[in-house]
């Protein structure tokens, strides 16, 4: 390259396009440079050197052929290039406005390359664009007019004039936008699924993801980008954007809230026009808006007031403003709203305990509440069994409106306990359980009253007193007359009965059962469990918590099998030799069984049957004169027993 000047560029790439086809060639120490192409190419040879002082280029259109390469219409042996003092030029492709460049970070980036033609020249001068959207080449002075070879981006051609004056260019790509569809839903399940939630519309805008403040496009409650309830679709560039929705406002009336539980607010658009789809479920709350007065119709400034879930038990507290209101966005549910009792003027109390209902439905509502004077009243709490006044004992008051319970401040030494209440039906309720010992006081329609504002009748209540009894039901299998691991016997039946009721009761894996009676009772127990004998036992007086443990016998099971050797005929000439016994395993405290013969016709060819108690047992067959010996474990069940058959094999003594 460049003999004429007498000067070789060596190592210099040398860049070859046909079609949608390329190579790069090095030249060598020489300038030299060789390369295989395709018979028939037309093939633009290019080369762009940037220099710091001088930058040098050149340029050729060739067509290969058999015979070689064709410059023109002239067969020349081999592509001489002479490289020319040309200009450099530097550029960006931009998508849709300068500065936003073609970045990779886009989604469907892939590498494009910027075209250079010249109408003084057949030869395309071509530049790989960076993953930053920009570009340089060295291109000779002229004309030019500038493209990418990326149809799918639609892009802008430039002109420009490159003189080494002001070699700079900026090329507009114009990508398809994308359809984007957002939902806006209550996320009733919190499972992020549109399909089982509230529908619900409300502004919003799409930011930057980088700089919330850069507002690209803002949606109105009112907007035509609402296709239906709770649906926007818009268009948008290619981008990463988030979507940002201010906090709704229960004083300004909107009807639910916009607090976001799931989905993800950011999202890419990408170059390839593909769709994108988000959706937000905000946690499913609406607006209350209730204004609170005292019962001569005062407002009830900077009150407090709680918000008490019916379903879940959550509380909710808040104090009303300046003018006794309350406004703010609440989960959907049933809240039971009270007031503590406070004075409202000497030895006058007042209260607030109503249910309020949270929907869709009751959203644009505005509610009225007033207090009203509380119910005074006194329970004094007794024992049954003592009859006793029980002392340091917290009661729960049950509504019989619906309005929960009221725990109330524990017994005095006279087992007496003051109480103030909203009016209203009442019933109470108790349940104790320490060391065994259990005290019990159930509602019942029948036990239920009315307390009405003001003074009230006082109120004697008597609780149950119940005592645990309970055993350890087990087999005994070491035979060492007591309970020890891995005795107990599970799913045993327990039946008590009294004079005036009957309990049932199921021992656990262990053996175990439990139950609560009333002290001073009396009761039979007797248990039942197949395979079992069933034990009765006769429960005295129960003053104490008791624990007895229940030793269960079983009863006997059959097991049976067969002893063979060889054949019928060798086992007839051992056959009175043979001995039979059956063994406890380890740990199994029993005595040796010895089974019976079962003789056909008085001859015994090998059945045997035994009665036996469940287990696991071994079973020892031998002819000593023979030093014949069969052994097997014989497991068996308390209900089927087992079935077992031996072999006879010679064997040793130890």
């Amino acid at each position: 390259m460049g003999p004429d000047e007498g000067k070789i560029l060596d190592y210099v790439a040398v860049e070859f396009h046909w079609g949608d086809f390329s190579i790069i060639s090095e030249t060598n120490g020489s300038g030299g440079f060789s390369v295989v192409l395709p018979e028939g190419a037309e093939v633009d040879a290019t080369v762009q050197l940037h220099g710091a002082q001088l930058n040098m280029v050149n340029g050729t259109r060739f067509t290969v052929t058999e015979d070689g390469p064709v410059v023109g219409s002239e067969l020349v042996d081999n592509i001489t290039m002479i490289a020319r003092p040309g200009y450099a030029v530097e550029g960006q492709v931009n998508i849709n406005r300068l500065d936003n460049p073609y970045h990779s970070s886009y989604g469907g980036w892939e590498p494009v390359t910027v075209t250079a033609d010249n109408i003084d020249t057949d030869v395309r001068w071509r530049g790989q664009v960076a993953p930053t959207g920009q570009f340089q080449m060295v291109l000779p002075e002229g004309n030019w007019t500038f493209d990418l070879d990326a149809e799918w981006l639609s892009p802008m051609p430039v002109d420009l004039n490159v003189d080494g004056k002001n070699d700079t260019l900026d090329i507009m790509v114009y990508p398809v936008n994308s359809s984007v569809r957002i939902d806006f839903f209550l996320d009733h399940s919190g499972d992020n699924n549109a399909s089982n939630g509230t529908a619900v519309t409300y502004d919003f805008r799409i930011v930057n993801s980088l700089n919330s403040t850069d507002v690209l496009y803002e949606v109105l409650a009112n907007g035509s980008e609402w296709v239906s309830e709770g649906v926007a679709e818009l268009s948008l560039e290619p981008g990463a954007y988030r979507i940002d929705i201010e906090s709704s406002d229960a004083d300004a009336g909107d009807p639910f809230g916009t607090r976001i539980m799931t989905g993800y607010t950011g999202f890419v658009v990408g170059l390839r026009g593909n769709s994108v789809e988000r959706s937000i479920g905000f946690d499913p709350e609406w607006r209350i808006n209730i204004t609170f007065s005292n019962e001569s119709g005062g407002p009830l400034a900077e009150q407090l007031v709680r918000l008490t879930n019916v379903e879940s038990g959550w509380m909710i507290s808040h104090f009303t403003d300046s003018e006794g209101m309350w406004t703010a966005h609440v989960p959907a549910g049933e809240w039971i709203v009270t007031i503590d009792a406070f004075e409202i003027s000497p030895g006058v109390e007042e209260i607030l305990r109503a249910l309020i209902s949270v929907s869709a439905d009751t959203a644009s509502d505005d509610i009225s509440m007033s207090t009203s004077e509380v119910a005074r009243f006194s329970i004094t709490l007794y024992e049954d069994y003592s009859e006793g006044a029980l002392e340091g004992i917290s009661l729960d008051l049950v509504s019989g409106d619906g309005l929960g319970l009221v725990h109330l401040d524990s017994t005095d030494s006279s087992g007496q306990v003051p109480i103030s209440v909203a009016p209203g039906i009442w019933n109470i309720e108790f349940n104790l359980t320490e060391d065994r010992l259990r005290w019990a006081v159930e509602s019942t329609n029948e036990s239920a009253f009315e307390l009405v504002a003001g003074d009230n009748p006082d109120v004697n209540v008597t609780a149950t007193k119940l005592i645990e009894i309970g055993s350890n039901v087990f087999w005994d299998f070491d035979d060492d007359n007591r309970s020890d691991v891995g005795e107990g016997v599970s799913n045993v039946t327990i039946h008590l009965s009294s004079e005036d009721s009957n309990l049932t009761a199921v021992t656990d894996n262990s053996g175990d059962w439990r139950v609560f009676v009333p002290a001073g009772s009396f009761w039979e127990l007797h248990t039942e469990i197949a395979g079992f004998a069933d034990v009765h036992n006769l429960l005295q007086m129960v003053v104490d918590p008791a624990w007895t443990d229940i030793e269960l016998t079983a009863g006997t099971v059959e097991v049976k099998g067969n002893v063979s050797y060889i054949n019928e005929q060798q086992f007839s000439l051992i056959s009175d030799s043979i001995i039979l016994n059956l063994l406890p395993v380890s740990g199994f405290e029993r005595d040796t069984i010895v089974p019976d013969k079962m003789l056909i016709n008085g001859s015994w060819t090998g059945g045997w049957e035994a009665q036996i108690e469940p287990g696991n047992w071994v079973l020892r067959v031998t002819s000593v004169e023979n030093n014949l010996v069969a052994m097997a474990l014989v497991e068996a069940g308390v209900v089927e027993g087992a079935e077992i058959d031996v072999e006879l094999k010679v064997g040793g003594w130890l």
